[in-house]
């Protein structure tokens, strides 16, 4: 079983190899930037397997959907400066929003100027902070437990929307993170209605 289970992982990771390869190169995509997003891939499934973390998830009954989820990441959320204070059910609705996200060592995961619509957690690994607008943020490294991103969603960045980062955060080493999109803070808004107003002041 054991065997035939190792089989078949690398016949999905060929698979999707091979799809991936053809659809960057239909889309005449830069040799640069096709062998960064093929790299990304890889290493994504060296680290998680080549079965698709979030499908599983959703194909799970509810009930056991939230238990893993909340083993997988209440501690990282409730120990979160960001966080302290919040009630337990935001605390359990930000689990079962977060996403994973891989970043590979020198993966730029926010860039300063741009539009954010993510807010990120570090999980595990190191992420250095450059800002060319605010120099308090200059050699800053968050890790594990930190949140980057933060200031877009919440509306308090740069710009006439304070929605653009103030800061670029790329990964000094390969980081596990979790995000949640402003889809998902702005419907967390409706239920918790003093959320974001929380997280702004602290």
């Amino acid at each position: 079983a054991l065997a035939m289970s190792t089989s078949m992982a690398a016949r999905e990771m060929k698979y999707e190899r091979e799809r991936l390869d053809e659809f960057l190169k239909i889309k005449q995509i830069p040799s640069h930037l096709r062998q960064q997003v093929v790299e990304q891939m890889d290493n994504w499934f060296d680290q998680k397997s080549v079965f698709d973390e979030q499908a599983i998830l959703e194909r799970l009954p509810p009930k056991h959907r939230k238990e893993l989820l909340m083993e997988m990441y209440s501690d990282h959320l409730s120990t979160c400066p960001l966080l302290k204070g919040m009630e337990e059910g935001i605390v359990s609705k930000l689990c079962l929003q977060m996403l994973p996200y891989l970043a590979l060592d020198g993966d730029t995961i926010v860039k300063e100027g741009d539009v954010g619509e993510e807010m990120y957690m570090v999980v595990r690994g190191t992420i250095k902070l450059a800002s060319d607008s605010y120099e308090l943020y200059n050699d800053r490294n968050w890790v594990d437990g930190a949140f980057f991103g933060e200031l877009t969603v919440l509306g308090i960045g740069a710009g006439a929307e304070h929605n653009r980062h103030v800061y670029s955060a790329s990964a000094s080493v390969q980081s596990d993170c979790i995000f949640i999109t402003q889809n998902s803070l702005d419907t967390l808004q409706l239920l918790y209605p003093t959320f974001k107003f929380k997280m702004r002041d602290m």
